[in-house]
């Protein structure tokens, strides 16, 4: 069952067979072995239920794989839950939740995040593996009806999306990975086009807290502040996923 999105306190994929393919494999590896302490149970019905946690932008490819897996595993219930790709995986390290598969935008976050934590029940990491079967390019959504859609050109989006009248929309850095990736591609703008304000044009004065990015011996910091919020009347809009 693909459950609804929730959201706890304060990416776009395409429906590739081989990833269908591959998390397919991992589903059916944790079935194989549910273990006392896994997330791994029985519905009450005498089909065994599966908890899957995956990055909100995979909603329409695991709403199919869900489809075909149960298909070929009646006996199986699989539980999808959608999540920003951060808070997926603290779901677990933080919250000390059971899941059997977790799935992340960012293949990093889950040796960061979980090959050091202990899972308290077993006192083993919560992962100590984990595998990339999908890779993917950032891009500016926008439909039909959204302002200027008919002057957006490759080489002049970022003059749009700050034109007066248009709402961008950014996901939770904090929650997500395609947050945090939204504004270090807007950083990177900068010198592609020659643009040294964009950032702050973009971003500056937008939130209550800002978000700053500063220049180090090792390259460029973005931080981001641990309360984030929008100012009343922003061009921007911060989404949870």
């Amino acid at each position: 069952m693909l459950r609804p999105f929730r959201q706890r306190g304060a990416f776009r994929l395409r429906p590739w067979v081989v990833a269908l393919t591959v998390v397919a494999a991992l589903l059916c590896a944790g079935c194989s072995d549910p273990g006392e302490d896994g997330a791994v149970g029985a519905d009450g019905g005498g089909r065994t239920t599966l908890r899957v946690l995956f990055a909100g932008s995979l909603i329409i490819p695991f709403a199919q794989l869900e489809e075909e897996f149960e298909a070929a595993h009646p006996d199986i219930d699989v539980y999808m839950e959608g999540h920003g790709s951060i808070q997926a995986v603290r779901i677990v390290g933080d919250l000390h939740e059971q899941a059997d598969v977790v799935i992340s935008a960012d293949h990093r976050l889950i040796p960061m995040l979980l090959y050091q934590v202990d899972d308290p029940r077993t006192g083993k990491p919560y992962a100590d593996w984990s595998i990339v079967f999908a890779t993917n390019k950032m891009v500016l959504a926008y439909t039909p009806t959204s302002a200027f859609a008919d002057d957006v050109q490759a080489g002049d989006w970022f003059e749009i999306m700050n034109r007066e009248g248009v709402r961008l929309g950014i996901s939770d850095p904090r929650l997500d990975a395609n947050g945090y990736r939204g504004l270090m591609t807007v950083k990177l703008a900068e010198d592609f086009y020659d643009r040294p304000d964009l950032f702050a044009d973009t971003f500056g004065g937008v939130f209550r807290v800002p978000v700053r990015a500063s220049e180090t011996a090792d390259g460029t910091l973005i931080t981001v502040p641990e309360v984030l919020e929008t100012k009343s009347g922003s061009h921007v809009v911060l989404r949870p996923f």
